[in-house]
């Protein structure tokens, strides 16, 4: 594997960390990303994920975008050693160094959250990400929605866009690159449901509820995240495309406390339209108890370390 160097010298320590551990076989200390609850550390075998990586070679040029602390970050760490790729190290992966090692770099390869993708186009005001020659983008860690693939697409147009199931307890579960929302049936044969539509893998409760339409496997919310209304529930994502559709560039749905409902909605979005047409275009497409009390009109959202959006009121 080639490593393009940054000055980062603990970005490029952590990597080094990372295949050091796969070389003499130990495990490496992991922690869930803390989205929806208290991280937890575990220990993370290198071995067999690494021989399951597929689909590479020499010529691939992948940007680091994760960190390598986190799940994410070693898969594609693990994959350029596999394949003996080129990797970029980043300054740091804030955006703004992330967009440039996109624009000045030359990466063929990237993988990204969709909120993350969001972010990189909010920062892009030059519009360089276009004059950018990916070969593939795999989107992971949040749900990747119709929007998100087809907006991808219509910047890379030449790209092969993946989007990844995964978690950081069980590593990389299915991919599906056919431009399509959702999970084919036949990926999830080996796995069980819930009555509730909450997905259990290996007899362990996955925490993500999906809903089965025609022959593909609809991500709905994270356990925790589902909002409930005065026994109605609520799911954030659904309102979130909503608000996307309607033309906000990134949008946050959550709960807030309510002493008569238990919880009511609120969201927080960035974008140019209006409060009061983006509060009319939900009202139309969303039931009583699901319109937001509280909408926000914000600068930025923040991310969590591991690139996804925390469904959380800000401090």
């Amino acid at each position: 594997m080639n490593i393009k160097q940054s000055q980062n010298t603990t970005l490029l320590q952590q990597v080094d960390l990372v295949i050091e551990s796969f070389q003499q076989q130990k495990p490496v200390t992991l922690q869930t990303s803390g989205t929806t609850g208290p991280p937890k550390r575990f220990l993370k075998d290198l071995q067999s994920p690494f021989a399951k990586k597929r689909g590479g070679n020499t010529n691939d040029v992948w940007l680091l975008t994760y960190s390598p602390k986190r799940w994410a970050g070693i898969s594609v760490i693990l994959h350029s050693l596999k394949f003996n790729c080129r990797l970029i190290v980043p300054e740091t992966l804030s955006f703004k160094d992330i967009l440039f090692a996109l624009v000045k770099l030359e990466p063929t390869h990237v993988g990204l959250t969709p909120s993350m993708f969001r972010n990189l186009l909010l920062n892009d005001v030059e519009k360089q990400l276009t004059k950018v020659m990916l070969k593939q983008i795999t989107f992971g860690g949040e749900a990747a929605t119709q929007s998100v693939l087809d907006l991808a697409k219509s910047i890379w147009h030449q790209a092969r866009i993946t989007h990844v199931y995964a978690s950081t307890e069980f590593g990389d579960i299915c991919a599906v690159s056919d431009g399509q929302e959702g999970i084919p049936i036949h990926k999830f044969d080996c796995f069980k449901f819930s009555a509730e539509g909450e997905l259990i893998i290996n007899d362990i409760p996955s925490g993500d509820f999906w809903e089965r339409r025609k022959d593909r496997y609809y991500f709905l919310s994270r356990k925790e995240e589902v909002i409930n209304v005065g026994g109605n529930k609520v799911n954030p994502l659904e309102i979130e495309e909503i608000a996307l559709q309607a033309g906000v560039k990134l949008a946050k749905v959550y709960g807030v406390k309510s002493p008569v409902m238990g919880n009511l909605v609120a969201l927080d979005y960035v974008g140019e339209i209006d409060e009061v047409e983006l509060k009319n275009i939900l009202r139309q497409q969303l039931p009583k108890w699901a319109y937001p009390v509280k909408i926000n009109r914000c600068q930025q959202i923040a991310l969590s370390a591991a690139g996804k959006l925390v469904r959380k009121e800000d401090k």
